[in-house]
């Protein structure tokens, strides 16, 4: 077992994990990435106001350096519908990065 960091990436904000987690493998720090990911676009998307887009990473290191990057992209658009009620177009994709430059689109 090996410590990971997960160091956040909100825009051009960096946030460093000084404190890390001790995973068994590759596939255990992936699932810990896209968990805390997921928790924290949920977040972001409650606190949007009209049409934006947002750029979210983990950025996973080990002692030796980087291992992976897991992003999450949205874009929020707001149509006016002919009522005036609005209609929400939520359009979001993450993409899993290892560093062999292999990605994997979820």
């Amino acid at each position: 077992m090996a410590i990971y960091y997960f160091d956040l990436r909100d825009g051009d904000e960096i946030v460093p994990d000084e404190e890390g987690v001790e995973l068994r493998d590759l596939l255990a720090v992936q699932e810990e990435a896209a968990r805390a990911l997921a928790g924290l676009s949920w977040d972001s998307v409650q606190n949007f106001k009209g049409a934006q887009s947002h750029r979210m990473s983990i950025e996973v290191r080990d002692t030796y350096g980087p291992v992976m990057q897991v992003r999450f992209v949205f874009d929020i658009s707001r149509r006016q519908c002919p009522a005036g009620h609005f209609k929400f177009l939520r359009v979001w994709s993450v993409k899993f990065l290892h560093p062999r430059g292999r990605t994997r689109d979820c």
